[in-house]
């Protein structure tokens, strides 16, 4: 059986792991030259706004085309593993 404190962490943890699934980090990545740039945390279903050509270019110095707009799927999937490691101690 949980004890309050144990539940709070519990719960908390749950809350944490779904807000990561909601709310994935996003990513510019330019194919020429394989390099990215973050675009902060927006919902999964709604696209961040492309940034403007000056933004672009402090990323991207040589960009030519738009780069491509992802979620980092990688950084979801180590935070919710540490997540998982959590309530164990």
């Amino acid at each position: 059986m949980l004890n309050r404190k144990q539940g709070i962490v519990l719960i908390v943890g749950i809350a944490l792991m779904i807000l990561s699934e909601l709310f994935p980090p996003w990513k510019h990545t330019d194919g020429n030259t394989s390099a990215d740039c973050r675009a902060g945390y927006h919902y999964y279903k709604n696209k961040p706004a492309l940034k403007t050509k000056e933004e672009f270019l402090r990323c991207f110095p040589y960009y030519k085309d738009t780069p491509n707009l992802t979620p980092e799927t990688f950084h979801v999937s180590t935070s919710i593993s540490r997540l998982q490691l959590l309530p164990n101690g």
